[in-house]
């Protein structure tokens, strides 16, 4: 194993030539790599919508320092770093999770890791795989409500919208949920499962879903992927409204 300062002299080397040091189970360009090459493309969206906050999306809200955040998060458990993010941003948070309709029901959350929450039960092979690594993924209950994003009040928040979602297979309900929402939404940042974690939504269903809307599959940021067995099983898609092209000047 390198020492730090080892690995950074090597690092800056490559970089000077554009290659990037990669971890062999996370083999894509990161998030703020991309967010790089948009904002050098002219795009800098005015309002950024973060839904599955938890702790808070860094990356994100670094990319783009005067947009106005608004926050989708049902677990009053991360009250602190979100109000002390909204000390510092001009924002809103919305302690709710978000559908295809309106519900009070059941999330899921992972005991040892509460940012891994869902509204859909996780599935045996998800299970097993966090067993395989000695994780414990035995999960906690809490009621939330479920709300549309279109019934939200986004009439004040300044356009064009960025949308970030992480929900652990809730993507397609999401969407299907926030049809007058997305008309003012260029890029969504959307977490995908590959092999059905959560729920019953496949990859399939979800690019559906999304095409629906009227966004395409752009381009992949971020996988991951098991390493008992190198197997993908997560990826972090970038989807754009039909007609834009993010990095069209670069």
């Amino acid at each position: 194993m390198l020492n730090k300062p080892i690995f950074n002299a090597i690092e800056a080397q490559l970089s000077k030539r554009e290659y990037v040091v990669k971890d062999r189970f996370a083999p894509m360009r990161s998030y703020s790599d991309f967010l790089e090459l948009v904002t050098k493309s002219g795009f800098s969206p005015a309002t950024v919508i973060d839904v599955g906050v938890a702790d808070g999306t860094p990356w994100l809200y670094d990319a783009f320092p005067e947009a106005y955040l608004v926050l989708i998060e049902p677990q009053s458990a991360f009250a602190g770093p979100i109000n002390a993010m909204l000390e510092k941003r001009s924002g809103e948070w919305h302690n709710i999770a978000v559908g295809d309709r309106e519900a009070t029901t059941v999330l899921n959350v992972m005991q040892s890791a509460p940012s891994s929450s869902s509204l859909l039960e996780m599935s045996a092979e998800h299970k097993q795989s966090y067993a395989d690594r000695n994780i414990d993924a035995s999960m906690e209950t809490i009621t939330v409500n479920v709300k549309r994003l279109d019934s939200l009040d986004h009439s004040h928040w300044p356009k064009p919208c960025l949308l970030k979602i992480d929900a652990e297979g809730f993507e397609t309900q999401i969407i299907k949920g926030a049809t007058s929402m997305l008309d003012h939404v260029d890029i969504v940042i959307a977490e995908i499962a590959l092999n059905q974690a959560y729920g019953d939504n496949d990859f399939v269903d979800t690019l559906g879903a999304f095409k629906a809307a009227g966004f395409h599959l752009y381009d992949i940021i971020g996988m991951q992927a098991r390493q008992r067995t190198g197997r993908v099983t997560m990826m972090d898609g970038v989807f754009v409204r039909e007609g834009f092209d993010p990095l069209a000047s670069v």
